[in-house]
C-alpha cells in the first residue's frame, strides 16, 4: 500500500511503537479528548484570570493572550506522553537536526499555499483586498500575533500529530490513523462560529495534508510553521475571517462577496469554500511526492 511505502521507515512511528501502551480505538480518541477538554479548560482560566489582568487585554477568540495561552496544551500534552506513556520526544517529532530549516520551509509552504487560496479567491470575484493602513504602525502588533500564532500552530499539531496521529498509528493501519485523527481534528472546530458543512471537511483535509506532511518530513517543525502561515496570512495579511472571527489588525481589508461564499467560505473564512478545497488537494497530491527527510536520531530525550 502507498501508505506502507512511504511510512514503513518512519523514525517517529518506530519510538511510537515503544512506548508503555497501546489503547484500543475508542479509548484512546476518549483520553485525547480529555486532554483537549482538559487543557481548553485551564487555558481559559489561564487566560481569563491572570494573562488579560496582567496585561491588560480582553480576551476574546484568537486575542493575542488567547493565542499565547495555548501553551498550556503543549505542556499538558507533552506531561502526558512523557510520564503516562513513558513515550520519547523523538517519538512526537522533536527532531533537533534540521530543526531551523524544517520550520523555515513550513513557515514558506504555508504562505505559499494560502497565498494560492487568495489568489483563487480574488481571481473568482470572492474577495477584494485593499491596504488597510500604515504597516509600519501596526508592525508591533503583527509581530505580537506571528508569536501567538507560533504557539497556536504548535498546540494543534502537537496534539492532533504528535499526540493522536501517531498514537493511532502505533496500532491502527496509516491510513485509518491519518483519516480518524483528521477527522478529529476537524470536529474540535464545530463550536466555531459560523462553521458550515464544506469548513468541516477542508478542515479534515487539512489534517490529511498534515498527517503526511508530519510523517513525510520526520518531525513537527514543519507542520506546524505551515499551520502558523496559514493562520496568520489568512488574518493579519489577507485580513480575511479565521474560523469566523475577524482579525484584530491586518495588512490589507478584506471585501467578502456573500453571493461567492460557495468560493470564498463566507462568515467562516476562507476554509468554508471550494477555493480551500482545491488547493488543499492539490497539496495533498504534492506532498505524498515531496522528499523524505533523512533517518535522524538526534532527538531532545
Amino acid at each position: 500500500m502507498l501508505f506502507d511505502k512511504l511510512f514503513s521507515k518512519n523514525e517517529m512511528l518506530d519510538a511510537t511503537r515503544k512506548k508503555a501502551y497501546s489503547l484500543p480505538l475508542f479509548l484512546e480518541i476518549a483520553v485525547f479528548l480529555l486532554i483537549f477538554f482538559a487543557s481548553e479548560l485551564v487555558a481559559g482560566l489561564l487566560s481569563q484570570f491572570l494573562l488579560s489582568p496582567l496585561f491588560g487585554i480582553v480576551p476574546a477568540p484568537l486575542s493575542p493572550v488567547d493565542l499565547y495561552s495555548t501553551a498550556v496544551i503543549i505542556a499538558v500534552v507533552l506531561l502526558y506522553c512523557r510520564f503516562f506513556e513513558s513515550r520519547s520526544f523523538t517519538s512526537l517529532g522533536f527532531i533537533k537536526r534540521r530543526a531551523t530549516i524544517e520550520y523555515a520551509l513550513g513557515l514558506l509552504v504555508g504562505l505559499i499555499m494560502f497565498g494560492a487560496v487568495a489568489l483563487a479567491c480574488s481571481a473568482f470575484g470572492g474577495y477584494s483586498f485593499s491596504v488597510s493602513g500604515n504597516v509600519g504602525a501596526i508592525l508591533p502588533s503583527l509581530l505580537l500575533f506571528f508569536g501567538g500564532f507560533m504557539m497556536q500552530g504548535m498546540a494543534e499539531e502537537v496534539l492532533c500529530r504528535s499526540y493522536l496521529l501517531n498514537s493511532l498509528a502505533a496500532r491502527q493501519k496509516h491510513p485509518v490513523a491519518v483519516g480518524v485523527s483528521a477527522v478529529a481534528f476537524s470536529l474540535l472546530h464545530l463550536g466555531n462560529s459560523s462553521i458550515t458543512p464544506i469548513a468541516l471537511i477542508n478542515i479534515a483535509l487539512f489534517g490529511i495534508f498534515a498527517g503526511i506532511y508530519f510523517w513525510r518530513r520526520g518531525s513537527i517543525w514543519g507542520i506546524a510553521a505551515i499551520h502558523t502561515a496559514w493562520n496568520f496570512a489568512e488574518g493579519n495579511i489577507f485580513g480575511i475571517n479565521i474560523s469566523g472571527v475577524a482579525p484584530q489588525v491586518s495588512v490589507f481589508r478584506a471585501t467578502c462577496y456573500s453571493s461567492l461564499s460557495l468560493i470564498n467560505g463566507g462568515d467562516f473564512g476562507a476554509e468554508g469554500g471550494l477555493a480551500v478545497t482545491a488547493v488543499l488537494l492539490i497539496s495533498t497530491v504534492c506532498v505524498c511526492f515531496i522528499p523524505a527527510s533523512s533517518k535522524n536520531k538526534e532527538a531532545f530525550d
